[in-house]
């Protein structure tokens, strides 16, 4: 089973944010409306295979150059990342 460990946001100057994860746990995430929560879902999808991280116009479309996946399968660890496509353009890349 695939159990994640961090998403990771790469901004254009090289700054990163990480959304750290605890495998095997229980991960909730919170936060005040409009702070990105549902746009993580749309991210992992996006960084899985999915066409566009179907994330609304604001501070994540405009500074993310780059969305990454850390995970592992057993003990095997991987990572995945995608280059950001402009708003509302889909990419198979």
């Amino acid at each position: 089973m695939m159990q994640l460990d961090a998403l990771v946001l790469y901004n254009g100057n090289g700054d990163i944010r990480q959304i750290r994860f605890r495998p095997g746990r229980l991960n909730i995430i919170t936060g005040e409306s409009g702070t990105g929560k549902t746009s993580i879902i749309g991210i992992l999808r996006f960084l899985l295979g999915g066409d566009s991280p179907h994330v609304p116009l604001g501070p994540i479309q405009k500074t993310v150059a780059w969305y990454g996946l850390l995970a592992h399968v057993g003990g095997a660890q991987f990572f995945v990342g995608r280059p950001a496509p402009a708003h509302g353009v889909t990419t198979s890349q």
